[in-house]
């Protein structure tokens, strides 16, 4: 009996302590403007993600936005609200990446679909 309670115990201290070691998830959710929404050049982006964002120089995490399929066109988002400046006219898909300070994924991404008017160019500020 006694060694059950011990393999019990041991049991549950195992458990308990994996999940307070476990990080939690890491999100980013574009909370403006809403999906299917038409927009005029410029407009302002906000993103929410579960971590700080700030600069990669000060090792932080940051937000990476392009359109479509235009991967190597992104812009760098340090701060919850953007103000896109360029972009591309048209019906497009508006991705957005949680990035390492590293600019490597961090391993969440969000999209919605836009209609652009007023825009030129791939989408870099």
């Amino acid at each position: 009996m006694r060694m059950l309670a011990g393999l019990t115990t041991l049991a549950l201290v195992a458990a308990l302590t994996t999940g307070c070691n476990s990080e939690p998830e890491q999100t980013v959710a574009i909370t403006s403007p809403a999906p299917g929404t038409a927009v005029d050049v410029p407009f302002q982006v906000t993103v929410e993600a579960s971590v700080p964002l700030g600069s990669p120089t000060d090792g932080l995490h940051h937000v990476h936005i392009w359109f479509g399929d235009e991967l190597e066109s992104y812009l760098v988002v340090e701060e919850n609200v953007v103000e896109i400046n360029y972009a591309p006219d048209g019906a497009h898909e508006m991705h957005v990446s949680l990035r390492n300070a590293d600019h490597s994924s961090a391993g969440v991404e969000s999209s919605i679909q836009l209609t652009i008017s007023g825009g030129t160019g791939p989408g870099r500020n």
